[in-house]
């Protein structure tokens, strides 16, 4: 009886052991001073900012949504108008 071979890589290793992965390893990216969050005082760079990104967006809702209800109310959809006012004061409460 002769030397068996594995008939794939790592066939042939011990107890299921697992090779180890080694290369060259990845530096930790370094997030940029903007994105961090404020720490011992210190305001981030969007802190600063006189209306913040999150405020745009739900402005921007409710103006969506009084428009198309005033289009509804136009074209004579009138629960659809008063469904897309609903939705507008529902977006309006994260203004406050």
């Amino acid at each position: 009886m002769g030397h068996r071979t594995a008939s794939r890589p790592g066939a042939a290793r011990r107890g299921g052991q697992r090779p180890s992965r080694t290369g060259p390893r990845l530096p930790i990216p370094r997030v940029h001073r903007a994105f961090r969050t404020p720490r011992d005082g210190v305001a981030a760079a969007w802190d600063d900012v006189a209306v913040q990104l999150t405020r745009i967006a739900w402005l921007v809702t409710v103006g969506i949504c009084l428009v198309g209800a005033v289009m509804l109310f136009l074209a004579g959809y009138q629960g659809y108008g008063v469904l897309s006012i609903t939705v507008g004061i529902a977006a309006g409460i994260n203004l406050t």
